[in-house]
């Protein structure tokens, strides 16, 4: 998409996300401010999986953090600010099995670079190389996915029942988006910086 398309910006989508019908266009408008701000290195359309409609409608213009990686945009000045720290990542995990990657080895990457991180996974390195850019990683209050990956490499039933991720509620509509000021990207980046001196946590899970 970078290398040889020479694209702009990449929309990444996975089997366990369940899309609205506003998704796409949702998306759209989160990559346009993207385009427009290097500040921004990820955005996503998922949302505020937990809120009820009536909150969702009392907050439709904003643009709160992103947890996870999940259905994520990234522009093509993202993807190179990012790439020294993906690609070291890369390397420790490529010719072995994800599943058996060597997580101490992850581990000291991170730690080598000033992040002190938790998991290991691949997002991770995504996290880790989006704030060592001095970026940040956003996503609409309004729900417009629905994460579905009851069982797989990071999820379980248990998992997915405690953290409620079933009742998720789509916003009936495209909302529109404020666009985020410096003082609110510099606020989202202090918090980001906060999570990760204390090892890094999603906001659902703490």
């Amino acid at each position: 998409m970078f290398n040889i398309m020479k694209c702009r910006y990449a929309l990444f989508l996975e089997d366990d996300l369940e899309l609205s019908n506003n998704y796409l266009d949702i998306m759209s408008d989160l990559v346009n401010i993207a385009l427009n701000n290097r500040r921004i290195g990820y955005v996503s359309g998922y949302g505020n999986l937990w809120a009820s409609l009536e909150e969702q409608e009392k907050n439709k213009s904003k643009l709160i953090r992103m947890h996870e990686n999940w259905g994520f945009a990234l522009t093509r000045e993202s993807w190179k600010a990012q790439n020294p720290i993906r690609n070291a990542y890369l390397k420790l995990v490529s010719g072995c099995d994800y599943r058996f990657r060597d997580q101490k080895y992850i581990s000291t990457l991170f730690s080598s670079i000033g992040y002190n991180c938790r998991y290991t996974t691949q997002d991770a390195s995504r996290w880790v190389a989006c704030h060592a850019a001095g970026m940040v990683r956003l996503t609409p209050y309004t729900c417009h996915a629905r994460y579905i990956g009851v069982k797989g490499e990071h999820s379980n039933f248990l998992h997915y029942e405690k953290y409620k991720f079933d009742k998720s509620v789509f916003f009936p509509s495209k909302p529109s988006i404020e666009t985020p000021t410096e003082d609110e990207i510099d606020a989202w980046y202090k918090a980001d910086t906060e999570n990760f001196q204390n090892g890094y946590e999603h906001s659902y899970i703490r």
